[in-house]
């Protein structure tokens, strides 16, 4: 069965709702008496004699519910024609005190005028009378729920955006049509134009932004009357967190795509960037949670723990679901842990990370069998930031490495030299065609270093970080007295850009060291002009 909802919206004011019946003058008068805050004025046919009573009544602009006038309007004080009383001498003509038969108009209350506010008295909400309104009816059967909208030619610039200008007057009324097939979970919106012909039609629910620029979109988002019809035609498909709150057509959208969830779910759908499609790994899980009722099926297909305070606290935030593969791949399985991490603030995060990097299961799974399922999360927990990163590490190790971090802290040896590096040594390579610079000066000895162990003797004698064993910069030159190590040279080409003795220190600061390298430079033809360019 269809049922129609008409919604009326406003620009924020009451919407002033008339309605005039023709009546004979007893007749009239039984209204009167039997409602008198809801007539505002009469007119008298001189004909006829017949009375033409108007009952005036506002709907409120906010909560939607009708109101009379009468002592809701500030400053609003009877007109001349008083009580019902004073109507009676009139309709009848019973009086020769009361208004001169010859007045046709009996007029009790005054319509809101310029300036004037009236207050809703089921809302509280004060305003003046609405400028304009918009109408819009709510079509709702089984499976469907349209929200439809008739646009005059006059009200285009207000109600359709610029890209519909190409659309002539000929054409209109438009009637909008927004569509929300529930069964499908699909939405869609199509124009059609005066004679029933469809002018345009998209597909809304992997649209991010839907409708931008059009008045239905922006009233659906701001209407509260709108919102509670959409509530009702939606029914058992929208979670009751839901049906009280507002939202804007994509969520909208959503709600329709995802049913009867509450509103928490639908934060955690993994959209792909910049859409509302899901995110790629994701379409058959978002296939299987169209609807609240297959979430059990997921928890079961995927094989998630039985234990009911685990599966309780997935079903609290069913959002998990998206993620039941990573669920059930994790090292976990001790109810406590599992239930600290599933409600951990960074569960998400940590789900997604192993969505998108599997292979950092397969050090959690490691650390889990070396730390066991408490310490292990205890780690976790602290160092979640870092995790990919030190999974990547430990993943490149030796199995001698991989054994050495797991009984240290991982998320800090790997990082702190203790594992990992390559410790033996191997030649650095050379430039073709790279001229030769050593020589000796006095007791200096000047020679370019030429494996990693000299790179790391020299910077443990000299303190800088050649220690490292970095062979990455340009040719490094050392100098040594004996067989101890004074000053380190680097090279770029020709030009000397760095050189430093122990410790930091300057070369052209160290007296005979600095007459010795002045020396060997001006020999070999090298430019000392870039020195201190950067540090060693």
């Amino acid at each position: 069965m269809e049922r129609i909802q008409q919604v009326q919206v406003t620009d924020g004011g009451h919407l002033p709702c008339a309605k005039t019946e023709v009546l004979a003058p007893y007749e009239a008068l039984l209204q009167v008496q039997g409602d008198p805050d809801s007539c505002c004025w009469a007119v008298k046919d001189g004909a006829t004699g017949a009375i033409h009573l108007t009952r005036l009544r506002y709907r409120c602009g906010r909560c939607d519910h009708f109101f009379s006038p009468a002592g809701q309007v500030e400053g609003l004080q009877p007109s001349r024609g008083g009580p019902p009383s004073d109507f009676c001498d009139w309709a009848l003509q019973t009086t020769l005190f009361g208004p001169s038969p010859r007045d046709r108009r009996w007029q009790a209350f005054s319509p809101l005028g310029d300036g004037q506010t009236a207050r809703c008295p089921h809302c509280g909400f004060v305003a003046g009378i609405a400028q304009r309104w918009n109408t819009y009816l709510v079509k709702t059967d089984v499976d469907t729920t349209v929200v439809s909208q008739r646009v005059s030619a006059a009200e285009r610039r207000r109600a359709l955006p610029q890209s519909a200008d190409a659309w002539g007057d000929e054409l209109f009324p438009l009637e909008l049509q927004l569509t929300f097939q529930h069964a499908a979970h699909s939405s869609g919106f199509r124009v059609l134009d005066c004679q029933g012909r469809q002018l345009w039609q998209c597909a809304l629910t992997e649209k991010r932004l839907p409708l931008e620029g059009w008045l239905m979109s922006r009233e659906i988002g701001a209407s509260a009357k709108l919102q509670k019809a959409l509530a009702a035609s939606f029914g058992m498909r929208l979670h009751p967190s839901l049906r009280q709150g507002r939202a804007a057509l994509e969520e909208w959208i959503l709600f329709n795509r995802f049913q009867g969830y509450p509103s928490a779910f639908y934060r955690a759908v993994p959209f792909a960037e910049g859409s509302r499609a899901p995110a790629e790994g994701f379409g058959e899980l978002a296939t299987l949670l169209a609807d609240k009722d297959g979430a059990p099926a997921v928890y079961e297909r995927f094989g998630l723990p039985r234990k009911k305070a685990v599966r309780r606290a997935i079903f609290e935030s069913p959002g998990l679901l998206f993620y039941a593969r990573e669920l059930a791949a994790l090292p976990f399985h001790n109810p406590d842990v599992l239930l600290r991490l599933i409600r951990s603030p960074d569960i998400f995060r940590l789900l997604s990370i192993l969505h998108t990097l599997p292979g950092v299961s397969a050090f959690l799974g490691d650390l889990v069998a070396q730390k066991g399922e408490v310490g292990a999360w205890r780690l976790l927990s602290r160092h979640l930031d870092s995790l990919v990163d030190t999974a990547s590490k430990y993943l490149l190790f030796s199995a001698k490495d991989r054994s050495f971090a797991l009984r240290k802290n991982p998320f800090e040896a790997v990082w702190e030299g203790q594992v990992g590096r390559i410790v033996h040594s191997f030649p650095v390579a050379q430039l073709p065609g790279e001229k030769s610079v050593d020589g000796c000066v006095g007791k200096f000895r000047f020679a370019a270093l030429r494996a990693t162990f000299e790179y790391r003797e020299a910077g443990t004698q000299l303190h800088n970080c050649l220690r490292w064993g970095n062979c990455d910069r340009g040719r490094v030159i050392g100098v040594k007295v004996g067989n101890r190590y004074v000053a380190a040279i680097e090279l770029e080409g020709d030009l000397v850009v760095q050189a430093e003795a122990a410790g930091g220190r300057p070369i052209h600061r160290t007296g005979e060291l600095a007459a010795a390298f002045r020396s060997w430079a001006e020999g070999n033809h090298l430019s000392t002009s870039g020195v201190g360019r950067r540090l060693i």
